[in-house]
């Protein structure tokens, strides 16, 4: 069972190490240019801790630097107090437009949603136009509010694959991912 402790190895450890404090993605990740697939590539299991939990890479191409605009501290009842969700951030790149959003460890493509618009709950259940990735072994990441989708469900994704663009769909105030980890069977239904 994944552990939900905040020392070293736990999720909340890897995701810190692996964002780097938000700043940007590793060096040497591959870029992508806005709009176009990478090469497909058999995708590896991504590197994991020894408790199984995937080591995440940020979910932008190299030299795309972030903000942290949410994270964790959220109330009950707020999108980052999911009791299945070990960490979420809400990250964004103000003046920086269409950012690529790519895969933090490569895995499947189990959900994705399209057609949403900003300000409406439905579809994506507020969270816009999303994309979920199973890494195996009951871990998942969610990538939402995007302003358009690139992954197809049922493909198999490497690390640093296209997911879609940054945007605002769903319940968003203002253009960022809702990025998250999760650590349970994603639901067939709405965000965990």
């Amino acid at each position: 069972m994944p552990t939900t402790s905040r020392g070293p190895g736990s999720v909340a450890a890897t995701l810190a190490l692996a964002l780097g404090a938000c700043a940007a993605a590793p060096e040497g990740s591959p870029k992508v240019p806005s709009g176009e697939r990478a090469p497909a590539a058999a995708p590896s299991e991504s590197p994991r801790l020894p408790n199984g939990e995937p080591v995440l890479r940020m979910p932008f191409p190299a030299g795309v630097a972030a903000f942290c605009q949410q994270g964790n501290a959220s109330p009950p009842g707020h999108s980052h107090a999911a009791p299945n969700a070990h960490h979420a951030l809400d990250l964004s790149t103000p003046g920086r437009l269409q950012t690529p959003i790519v895969a933090a460890a490569s895995g499947k493509v189990v959900r994705v949603v399209t057609g949403a618009i900003a300000g409406a709950r439905l579809p994506g259940g507020g969270f816009g136009n999303q994309v979920v990735v199973d890494h195996g072994r009951g871990f998942t990441t969610f990538y939402a509010h995007l302003a358009d989708v690139s992954a197809r469900e049922g493909e198999a994704i490497a690390q640093g694959g296209p997911l879609g663009t940054m945007g605002e769909t769903g319940q968003a105030c203002n253009v960022h991912l809702h990025f998250s980890l999760h650590a349970a069977p994603w639901p067939d239904v709405g965000a965990p």
